[in-house]
C-alpha cells in the first residue's frame, strides 16, 4: 500500500511497518525468554513456600511476570491470590488495578486504588491512576463502570 507523503514523494507504508530490526527481534525473544524463565523459578519457590507473607510476595512477583508477557488474566488471578495470603500488600491491589485499568474495568481499578490509597496514603502513582480512572469513570458515565462478576478479594486497612 503505497501513499504519499507530505512532500508528494511515495512511502510504502506495508513494507516500513514490517521492516523491523533484526537485533530488536533478537532482544524481544530473549526477553520473553527471560520473564519465561523469570515465571518458571517463581512458581518452583511457590511450590516449595508455606509462609504467607513470602507466598504474597511471589504471588505479586509472578503477576508481574505474566503482566510482562501480556497475560493478563493470569496476571490478576495471581494478584488475587496475592491479596488472599496477605490483604495488606498495597502493592498487589494497585498491580491488579493497572490490569482492570487496561481492560476498562474502570469500576474495579477504582476499587482496588482506594484499598491501595488507604494502605499507602503516599502514594504518588496510586493518587495519580486513581484521579485518572475517576476521570474516566465522569467521562464515561455508565458505560466507564463496566465491571467482571467474579472478583477476588479487596486489600483491606488495618
Amino acid at each position: 500500500m503505497n501513499k504519499t507523503g507530505k512532500t508528494g514523494e511515495s512511502v510504502d507504508y506495508e513494507n516500513e511497518l514490517w521492516s523491523v530490526n533484526p537485533q530488536e527481534q533478537v532482544d524481544f525473544r530473549a526477553s520473553v525468554a527471560r520473564l519465561q524463565a523469570e515465571e518458571a523459578a517463581c512458581r518452583h519457590q511457590l511450590a516449595s513456600c508455606s509462609d504467607a507473607g513470602r507466598r504474597a510476595l511471589l504471588l505479586n512477583r509472578l503477576g508481574q511476570l505474566l503482566y510482562g508477557q501480556v497475560r493478563f488474566d493470569e496476571a490478576s488471578a495471581a494478584y488475587t491470590e496475592a491479596l488472599s495470603e496477605d490483604p495488606h500488600l498495597a502493592a498487589a491491589a494497585h498491580n491488579r488495578a493497572t490490569i482492570s485499568y487496561r481492560m476498562g474495568y474502570l469500576a474495579e481499578a477504582e476499587r482496588d486504588l482506594l484499598a491501595a490509597q488507604r494502605l499507602q496514603p503516599d502514594n504518588v502513582e496510586v493518587a495519580t491512576g486513581l484521579a485518572e480512572v475517576r476521570r474516566l469513570l465522569v467521562a464515561g458515565g455508565s458505560a466507564g463502570r463496566r465491571d467482571r462478576s467474579a472478583r477476588g478479594p479487596v486489600a483491606v486497612e488495618d
